[in-house]
């Protein structure tokens, strides 16, 4: 807290007025950012959902309405140098141990995965959760751990978000557990 007030030029006095705890800061900052992703994400989940309600949507459609809003802000930020990248990475990555999930993400996978199951009768909607939460695993992972390729030339975010994309659908469609005859 201390280099925080420091590098805004504010007392902690005033950090404390504002936001009451460290807890409420960090959900601020979350906020500001991912909040009007998270609306790109549920628009863009509305316009595949208008049609037919038993159609099954397409995983390629399904996983750019959730990945892209993301990819595009970070290319934005400064793909491979974004602090906001890195700690939502982290956030991400330990979210089991904080006291609750950042910003209701686990409502956005849950209304996802309620998509990814539309028109299929083998997948629950608990494995899709869970094949979406690799997905923005798999997604972060690409945009942090870019290597250089070659003549150390590092390749632009969207040849590999197609390629992610590609990848990430085809795992999407794979049956799920609740196969004719399966037992559960």
């Amino acid at each position: 807290m201390r280099s925080i007030t420091e590098d805004a030029g504010v007392n902690a006095a005033a950090i404390h007025y504002h936001f009451g705890s460290k807890e409420r800061l960090l959900d601020a900052v979350i906020s500001r950012r991912v909040l009007p992703l998270n609306q790109e994400r549920l628009k863009r989940l509305e316009h595949l959902e208008f049609s037919p309600a038993n159609i099954m949507l397409p995983s390629q459609a399904l996983l750019r309405a959730f990945l892209e809003p993301f990819v595009v802000m970070q290319v934005e930020l400064g793909e491979r140098t974004s602090p906001f990248g890195k700690l939502m990475a982290r956030l991400w990555i330990e979210r089991e141990q904080l006291p609750r999930p950042p910003l209701a993400f686990d409502d956005l996978v849950t209304r996802f995965a309620a998509a990814a199951c539309r028109g299929r009768t083998d997948l629950l909607a608990s494995e899709a959760a869970e094949r979406l939460e690799w997905a923005v695993s798999a997604t972060a992972r690409m945009l942090h751990g870019a290597r250089a390729t070659g003549s150390e030339a590092v390749e632009p975010a969207a040849d590999r978000f197609e390629r992610l994309i590609a990848f990430l659908a085809a795992g999407l469609d794979t049956p799920g557990s609740q196969r004719p005859g399966a037992t559960s």
